[in-house]
């Protein structure tokens, strides 16, 4: 199956990318948090989240 934005789609999308992109490089410079620091924080989140999600299911 494939989808296609509109126009308008697009342009949300852009504005979208533009402001995160602005993020980053903030975060960079001000915050001195780089890719690889991000790469960190999103596996320690996935490993928090797999512990939650543990203790849920098995009621540990």
């Amino acid at each position: 199956m494939r989808i296609r934005l509109t126009d308008k789609g697009k342009k949300a999308s852009e504005i979208v990318n533009a402001l995160y992109e602005r993020q980053l490089g903030s975060l960079e410079v001000v915050g001195e948090l780089g890719c690889d620091d991000f790469r960190q924080v999103n596996s320690s989140l996935m490993r928090l989240e797999g512990f939650w999600v543990n203790q849920i299911r098995f009621r540990l």
